[in-house]
C-alpha cells in the first residue's frame, strides 16, 4: 500500500465513520477470539525527498492476527491481550489499530468491534486496548456536539 501525503487532507471523523451495531459490539467476555489490525513500525518504509526533505511517501503493511484475552489493565476500560502472530514483526506500531472480536449468533460467525490499541511494544506480545464502551461515549458527545453548535 502506497500514500502520498498531498493527496490527503484533514478529516472529520464522527459516530457516523463507526458504523457499530450494538448486537455485535465485545461486551466484555474475556473468552473470545480477538483480531487486532494495525501496521507495525517495522513494516513501514518512510520516503524522504533528497532534495526538499519534504515527506514523499509512506509504504506500509497491514497485519491482521488473532488474540487472547490476557487480563483486565489497572486502568479502567483498558485491556491486555496476547497477539498470537506469526512472522518476524513485533506489536511495535500498532496503537490507533482497531481491536474485534468473533461473535456468534443464530445467522453464524461475525466479527464485532471491541475497540482500539493504545500499546503495543516491540519486547512483548501483549497489546493494550480501550474498550469499545470507553470510546462510544465520546463519539456520542462529538455528535451532540455538532449538532448543538450556534451557527
Amino acid at each position: 500500500m502506497h500514500f502520498d501525503p498531498a493527496k490527503y487532507g484533514p478529516s472529520r471523523i464522527d459516530l457516523a465513520f463507526f458504523d457499530i451495531k450494538g448486537a455485535d459490539v465485545w461486551n466484555g467476555d474475556p473468552q473470545t477470539t480477538f483480531l487486532v489490525f494495525g501496521y507495525p513500525t517495522s513494516l513501514r518504509t518512510v520516503e524522504i525527498d533528497d532534495i526538499s526533505g519534504a515527506l514523499s511517501g509512506l509504504k506500509v503493511k497491514m497485519i491482521a492476527n488473532s488474540a487472547t484475552y490476557h487480563q483486565a489493565s489497572q486502568a479502567a476500560g483498558v485491556h491486555a491481550i496476547r497477539l498470537q502472530h506469526s512472522g518476524d514483526y513485533t506489536s511495535d506500531g500498532l496503537s490507533g489499530g482497531t481491536v474485534y472480536h468473533v461473535g456468534e449468533d443464530a445467522q453464524g460467525f461475525y466479527c464485532g468491534f471491541a475497540g482500539l490499541v493504545i500499546r503495543g511494544s516491540a519486547t512483548s506480545d501483549i497489546v493494550h486496548f480501550i474498550d469499545r464502551r470507553a470510546i462510544y461515549p465520546f463519539f456520542r458527545h462529538q455528535e451532540w456536539l455538532s449538532q448543538n453548535q450556534a451557527p
